[in-house]
C-alpha cells in the first residue's frame, strides 16, 4: 500500500510491490473534483468502475452509468443464484413505483398503481423525443399506433393475422365454445377464420348470422341450418355519393317472404322512382320499369303493362291476359290463333245485315305517321259504327281494329251473297224454262 500526491490527484495503490517510487498503475484514483475511479485513472462519474462490481445491498444514485467492454458484451448488471425481486426501480412510495421485476421466471415491467395517468410504453427515442409503438394505459387498454386506446386492444393502422402467409387454419375468435377444437375443424365459436382457402364468418351450430344498419336488422341467415331472410332485410345499391337514410334510394328488399326489387327516393318509404337496366356503358336503356309497374322494352315511357318498341321474337308460348301492344311488326313462322271454343262463349248472335255493314266500310291505302312504308286497311271509326265488337281502345283513347275478327263479317257477307245468288239462279231457271216453253209453241 502506498500514497502518492505527485500531481493534482491523490492516489492509493494496493497489491503492488514497490519497484520504484513512481506508482504507474493505481487501483483506486480519487480526483480533485471528488470522482472515484476503480481500475481507471480517468473517472468520469462520482464512482467510475472499469470492470465487474458486486453489490449486495441497495444503490442509491441519481445517475448510474454502466458499460461492458467484453465481446460478446456481458450485461452491465448481473443477477445470479435464481434471484427474484425488483431488478430496476424508481421508487417514490410503496404504491408509486416504476421498474422491472423478476418473479418465478416472469419478467414484469410495471408502473405506478397510485397515479391514474401512469402507463407503460414501448418507444423509440430520438434525442429524448419518444415515438410510442405500444402503449398500455393505467386501465389496461393496449394501443398499437395510438397513445389513447379506447378498447382492450386498439390498433390504429392495419392489423394482420397470419401464419407463414398460408390460406388455411387461422381463426379470429370472439367467443370460443370449445377451446379444444383443432383449428382446422373448429366450428363451435363466434368469429372469423380461413379454412380450406375459404373465408368463414362463423357462429356456433344452430345460431344465426344477423347484419344490422344501426339498430335495424337488414339480413339474417342461418338458425337451424336453414337460410332465413328477415322481412324488410335489404341489399343496398349505392351509386356515387347516393348515401341516403334507411329508406333511401336503390335497394333490393325482402318483403313478406318474397324477393322484391324496389327503388326509393331518399325521403319516402314507398317506391316512387323507376328502375332501368342498361344495355351498355352509354346508359342506353334495354328495359325500363316505371313506378306504375309498366315495363318498357326499347322505350322509357311504357304506356302498358308490357310495352315493346321494336321487333319481337317468341320461340314458344307467349300468354297475355289482356292487351298486347307492339309498336312494330309481328312476324310468326306459325299460326296466330285466338281461343274460339264454344265452351267459352255465351249470348251467341248471328251478324245481321252483313252486306249492308260491309258496304259502309271502305278499304284504303295510307301512310302512317309512325312508319316509313305505306299500309292498307280500314278506318277504325268506320268499323266502330257497324261492328264495335272488332274495335278496341288503348289507354290514350286511340282506336284499334281486330282485323282477324272481320272474318266473321266477311263470312256472313258471303253467306248473304250466296243466298242472293241462289235466288237469282232459281229465277234464271224459271225464266229460262218459260222462254223454252214459248219458243216451243
Amino acid at each position: 500500500m502506498g500514497l502518492d500526491q505527485s500531481d493534482s490527484s491523490f492516489k492509493i495503490q494496493v497489491g503492488f510491490a514497490l519497484a520504484s517510487g513512481n506508482f504507474t498503475a493505481p487501483n483506486i484514483t480519487v480526483t480533485e473534483t471528488g470522482y472515484v475511479g476503480i481500475s481507471t485513472t480517468t473517472p468520469q462519474y462520482t464512482l467510475d468502475v472499469n470492470g465487474t462490481a458486486r453489490v449486495s445491498g441497495a444503490i442509491n444514485a441519481s445517475t448510474l452509468n454502466m458499460t461492458s467492454t467484453s465481446n460478446p458484451a456481458m450485461a452491465p448488471i448481473l443477477y445470479t443464484n435464481g434471484y427474484n425481486g425488483n431488478l430496476l426501480e424508481a421508487y417514490f412510495s410503496s404504491s408509486d413505483r416504476y421498474g422491472l421485476n423478476l418473479d418465478g421466471g416472469v419478467m414484469r415491467m410495471y408502473a405506478s398503481s397510485a397515479y391514474d395517468l401512469s402507463a407503460l410504453a414501448l418507444s423509440l427515442n430520438n434525442n429524448n423525443t419518444f415515438t410510442d409503438l405500444l402503449f398500455v394505459t393505467h386501465g389496461g387498454n393496449v394501443g398499437i399506433g395510438t397513445t389513447a386506446p379506447a378498447y382492450p386492444l386498439d390498433v390504429n393502422g392495419t392489423a394482420r393475422v397470419n401464419v407463414n402467409n398460408l390460406e388455411n387454419n387461422k381463426l379470429l375468435v370472439l367467443y370460443d365454445g370449445n377451446a379444444g377444437d383443432p383449428v382446422n375443424t373448429a366450428t363451435d365459436f363466434y368469429g372469423f377464420g380461413i379454412n380450406a382457402s375459404t373465408l368463414r364468418y362463423q357462429v356456433q351450430p344452430g345460431d344465426s348470422h344477423t347484419f344490422y344498419n344501426g339498430t335495424t336488422t337488414t339480413f339474417t341467415t342461418g338458425g337451424g341450418g336453414s337460410n332465413v331472410q328477415t322481412d324488410y332485410s335489404e341489399l343496398l345499391l349505392f351509386q356515387f355519393n347516393d348515401f341516403g337514410p334507411l329508406d333511401g334510394p336503390d335497394r333490393i328488399r325482402h318483403l313478406a317472404g318474397a324477393h322484391k326489387f324496389q327503388v326509393y327516393t331518399g325521403a319516402s318509404v314507398n317506391p316512387t322512382d323507376t328502375a332501368a337496366f342498361w344495355a351498355d356503358n352509354n346508359y342506353n336503356t334495354a328495359m325500363y320499369i316505371a313506378n306504375s309497374g309498366y315495363v318498357g322494352i326499347g322505350t322509357n315511357t311504357p304506356a302498358y303493362p308490357l310495352d315493346v318498341n321494336g321487333a319481337g321474337n317468341v320461340n314458344g308460348s307467349f300468354n297475355v291476359n289482356g292487351i298486347l301492344q307492339v309498336n312494330g311488326t309481328i312476324f310468326a313462322t306459325g299460326d296466330i290463333v285466338a281461343l274460339s271454343d264454344a265452351s267459352v262463349k255465351t249470348e251467341i248472335n248471328r251478324i245481321q245485315d252483313p252486306l249492308k255493314k260491309m258496304m259502309e266500310l271502305t278499304g284504303y291505302t295510307y301512310q302512317r305517321a309512325d312508319s316509313d312504308r305505306r299500309h292498307c286497311g280500314i278506318i277504325a271509326q268506320d268499323l266502330l259504327r257497324v261492328l264495335p265488337e272488332a274495335v278496341y281502345e288503348d289507354g290514350s283513347g286511340r282506336l284499334a281494329v281486330a282485323y282477324p275478327n272481320l272474318v266473321a263479317l266477311l263470312i256472313e257477307g258471303v253467306n248473304e251473297l250466296n243466298q242472293k245468288m241462289v235466288k237469282l239462279a232459281e229465277k234464271c231457271q224459271y225464266y229460262e224454262a218459260t222462254l223454252h216453253s214459248i219458243q216451243a209453241r
